[in-house]
Formats: C-alpha cells, sequence, structure tokens
C-alpha cells in the first residue's frame, strides 16, 4: 500500500499514522518503506525520525535504505557516519549502498577518501556494477577536475546502462572532443545514436 501511495505524501502520512495505530509500525518492512518513500518524497527528517525510532529492529534494508536517502539529499558527512555503523554492526551492503557513500565522498569533497573507497570496491568486484560506476564517474569528475580516470572508469563497466552514458556525457559536456571519442571508440554505441548524442550536446 506504501509502495502504491509512494508520489503522494499526504496519503503515506495517513499511511504512517495507521500503522502506528494498528501496531503496524512494529514490522520492519513497513519502516522501511517508510523511510523510502518519506526520502523520495524531500523530507528527509521523517525518514530519519522512522529509521531512528526502529532501534534494534532495523535489518540490512533499513541500513541502505537510510544510508541512500542521505545521499539523494547530499548529506555526506551522514551518509559516511551511518555507512561506517553499519560496516561496524555486521551488516552486508549492496551497489545502491556503495553508490550513495560515493555520492557522500563527492559532497563532501573527499578525493583521497574516494580513492580509497574505489580500491576496497575493485577487492570486491563491484566496481565493474553501472550503478557504482556512476557514482564513482561523477566523483572523478567533479572533484579531480580531469576524465582520464572517469574513462578508466567506464571501461571496465562490462554492460554500461543509460545512466552511467549520461554521467559519462554530464562530466564530458566540456570536452567535447574527448566524448566524440570515447562514443565512437568505444564500439558501446552505434553511428547513428553517437550522432544523436553529439547533437543534442552541441546544441
Amino acid at each position: 500500500m506504501i509502495t502504491a501511495c509512494c508520489d503522494g505524501i499526504d496519503m503515506i502520512r495517513q499511511l504512517h499514522s495507521l500503522a502506528v495505530s494498528g501496531g503496524f509500525d512494529s514490522y520492519v518492512s513497513v519502516n522501511n518503506a517508510l523511510v523510502t518513500y518519506y526520502s523520495k518524497n524531500g523530507f528527509l527528517e521523517e525518514a530519519k525520525r522512522v529509521f531512528n525510532g526502529m532501534g534494534e529492529v532495523r535489518d540490512e534494508v533499513s541500513w541502505n535504505s537510510m544510508i541512500v536517502a542521505y545521499g539523494q539529499h547530499r548529506e555526506g558527512i551522514k551518509a559516511l557516519g551511518l555507512f561506517q555503523e553499519m560496516v561496524w554492526r555486521g551488516f552486508d551492503v549492496d551497489m545502491f549502498t556503495l553508490a550513495s557513500v560515493l555520492t557522500a565522498f563527492t559532497c563532501v569533497e573527499d578525493l583521497l577518501g574516494g580513492l580509497q573507497f574505489h580500491a576496497k570496491l575493485i577487492k570486491t568486484g563491484f566496481h565493474q556494477n553501472s550503478h557504482v560506476g556512476s557514482g564513482l564517474i561523477d566523483l572523478y569528475s567533479k572533484c579531480r577536475g580531469g576524465m582520464s580516470d572517469c574513462r578508466k572508469v567506464f571501461e571496465e563497466i562490462p554492460e554500461p546502462d543509460l545512466v552511467l552514458w549520461n554521467t559519462m556525457i554530464s562530466g564530458f559536456s566540456q570536452t567535447m572532443i574527448s566524448l566524440k571519442t570515447l562514443l565512437i571508440a568505444s564500439g558501446r554505441c552505434s553511428v547513428s545514436v553517437t550522432a544523436l548524442m553529439i547533437a543534442a550536446l552541441s546544441a
């Protein structure tokens, strides 16, 4: 029900009140959904209150959801702190958590921390995930200023998705020659699609 009403904040609040009055707020899945959809609708404080109120019943999804929420709202330091606590408590992380941590490093302009985190991602193989790769490219393009590292990240991902392409385009938007070279030389984009993308950027 909460998922179905994810775009209506008034309905989410009504369902939240119903969950509390009916005792359904003791279910971790209900609280996880509330954290996610409060955050998606721009209400980070409400998401934090739900997360903090869960106490020890929080599971991996709970922690991941709150870290993602901090990342979405560019609360870098808080996301990093929560990630460290999550790891210390022995919870598993997923690609969305890792991407949010990378967003956190970008927010606080911590390139050194991002580089160290990248090294850990390589050891676990997560650096080849498109979602994580987008976070790495965003970090390097905004904190390092050059695109050589971004291209290396891009070329290590076997199946780049649309989000990854968009992140690369955003990073290369100020260096059109390099972008043309990447799109054509990569062999991953047809000539017609390449032409459309370049034309769109040149407009």
